[in-house]
């Protein structure tokens, strides 16, 4: 018995050392950012008793609640570290994986409040390891991105939960991950582009049986080319399907519905000595159709009814010009979206909000910044006009400065109104800003960023109500960037 083992060990390190080396690089990259925050008064309303009742009787801010913070300003600090980790299992072959870790407001709650009456959340800081007291685990760690690409003979191939969204400027793009398949072929100066987006999926253990396919899928084609050093051009068609729920008898009325749409969406950047032009368009065209024409027609007015089959169209545009004179540079931005006419049954708007395209486009510090939008949502100033540019013409002045490498100073001016009303009698004016912003660069990798903002609020935020009295908002910010 002691040989056959000595036999069988021997076979087992032969084995070991035939097997070949398999050799991993792994790489890091990654960003940690600390943002301070103040907003003088994010609701954008005068804290009256006459303006206050009118506030609580509009429905558009969603009951009497939100008048409590007319007036009231908001101050914290937030934070995030994200970290991307490149596994280069081969040449031509690399798992990519990234996560974000302690995205929240400082000493905010992380930890949800259990044990009933009297429980309280607890922030990471002041949680118990041994978790006495019932607390509940939450480290605040969510991997949001798992991919491989691959070489192949007939093209690149990039398969997981990746960025999608990051075609031509970036009016159109977000940073948002979205699980699917992507394929590239170069020819030369030319790429051609081919994906499928799975942008929804209920077609799980608890639906199944009383859904019928409810999924949101989203197809694009399209190519960039290069126009050697000059600059780029490109187009993507996304074709696009959503369908909603479809109860069946036992689970209440069929009100299922599929809405399907293909935008279309050219752009063009050119570098042309000191003057840089970027440009893009936008064009949807679809279609919404209920499954079931007479049950769709039975829902209230209250709920939104009587639903019907609608047309879809959209058409949307962007140009930015900038002039880059050593040490000074200034430019123009100018966009236009149009608005959803409430008076059709048609659909004219929300291409941006449908496919969750823009969200990096920041070109105010408030006025359709997602970070300000999403650190005050459900304000009712300007926050709530969301981190999507619909139904909007916007125009923006700016100029900078940068005396060394190092720092950078940016003034700009913006305006806003709208195309179509939300309600009755509603002033189209959403506003103007003035923005003033500083950056410098500690080290290569590390910089701090001041800036200020001054809203001129608009009377689109009176909704109509005459009695509802609006004023302008300011805001101040600071923020410390890692890149890695």
């Amino acid at each position: 018995m002691k040989k056959f083992w000595i036999v069988l060990l021997s076979m087992g390190l032969l084995a070991a050392f035939s097997i070949p080396a398999f050799a991993i690089d792994v790489k890091f990259s990654g960003e940690y950012r600390v943002r301070g925050w103040y907003d003088n008064n994010p609701s954008a309303l005068e804290n009256k008793a006459a303006s206050n009742a009118a506030v609580a009787a509009a429905g558009f801010y969603a009951g009497a609640a939100k008048n409590a913070g007319a007036e009231r300003s908001a101050s914290f600090y937030d934070q995030r570290l994200r970290i991307q980790t490149d596994f280069v299992v081969a040449e031509g072959l690399t798992l990519t994986t990234r996560f974000d870790a302690l995205e929240k407001k400082w000493g905010g709650i992380v930890t949800p409040a259990i044990g009933g009456a009297g429980a309280v959340g607890k922030d990471s800081s002041g949680r118990s390891s041994s978790a006495l007291g019932g607390d509940r685990y939450d480290e605040n760690i969510e991997f949001e991105r798992a991919y491989v690409t691959f070489k192949s003979p007939i093209g690149l191939w990039i398969v997981g939960y990746q960025q999608f969204l990051a075609f031509g400027p970036d009016v159109a793009n977000s940073s948002s991950s979205v699980p699917g398949i992507k394929y590239v072929l170069p020819i030369g100066d030319l790429a051609l582009i081919a994906a499928i987006e799975k942008r929804g999926e209920s077609d799980n253990g608890i639906n199944i049986g009383s859904w019928s396919d409810a999924d949101q899928d989203v197809y694009d084609l399209g190519f960039v080319y290069k126009l050697g050093k000059i600059g780029d051009l490109g187009l993507m068609i996304q074709h696009a399907q959503a369908r909603q729920g479809r109860p069946v008898a036992a689970f209440g009325l069929d009100l299922g519905s599929k809405q399907t749409f293909t935008a279309f969406d050219p752009y063009v950047r050119l570098n042309l000595g000191p003057v840089f032009i970027e440009a893009e368009g936008m064009y949807l065209d679809g279609k919404l159709d209920w499954d079931n024409d007479a049950n769709a027609a039975l829902v209230p007015p209250a709920l939104g009814g009587p639903l019907k089959d609608a047309d879809l169209e959209e058409i949307a545009a962007f140009v930015h010009a900038r002039v880059d004179l050593a040490p000074v540079y200034f430019g123009v931005y100018a966009g236009y979206a149009s608005g959803d006419d409430r008076n059709t049954n048609d659909i004219e708007g929300g291409l941006a909000v449908a496919l969750k395209a823009g969200s990096d486009f920041k070109p105010c510090l408030m006025l359709f910044n997602d970070d300000y939008a999403t650190q005050f949502a459900g304000t009712t100033g300007v926050a709530s006009l969301g981190s999507y540019m619909n139904n909007i013409q916007f125009g923006q002045l700016y100029v900078g400065v940068k005396p060394t490498p190092k720092l950078d100073v940016k003034a700009s001016y913006s305006y806003a109104k709208a195309n179509e009303r939300a309600i009755d009698n509603q002033k189209k004016d959403y506003g103007s800003e003035i923005d003033l912003t500083a950056s410098y660069k500690i080290y290569d990798n590390l910089e701090y960023m001041v800036g200020g903002a001054y809203f001129m609020t608009g009377d689109w935020f009176k909704r109509g109500q005459a009695a509802i009295e609006i004023e302008d908002d300011y805001m101040l910010m600071h923020k410390l960037t890692l890149k890695f």
